[in-house]
């Protein structure tokens, strides 16, 4: 199986989306951490992900975990959905 890098998406929107994942995951994890959305393509199926990431060393770009991945799609705009989709799930249980 072979996979492009990770694509970082510059773009105030997925700031703010990125923030949504922080309340959701932001207590497992100390102050300080950065945190991005991403894509993976995966290239025998054409698909990308979206993927929910946090650099577990605070300073630093060189560690870095997944905490949130969407479901696979052919367009990133749908991957993106699929990784916002389950995160408002998560902050609709979050506040029962």
């Amino acid at each position: 199986m072979v996979h492009r890098p990770l694509i970082p998406i510059n773009d105030s929107h997925l700031t703010r989306f990125a923030d949504q994942v922080k309340a959701v995951h932001g207590r497992t994890y100390p102050q300080g951490h950065d945190w991005s959305v991403v894509y993976k393509y995966c290239e025998p199926q054409s698909k990308y992900t979206a993927l929910a990431i946090v650099y577990t060393k605070p300073g630093s770009l060189a560690e870095w975990t997944v905490v949130e991945m969407g479901s696979q799609r052919f367009e990133r705009s749908h991957a993106l959905e699929s990784l916002f989709e389950k995160t408002q799930e998560m902050l609709m249980d979050e506040s029962k």
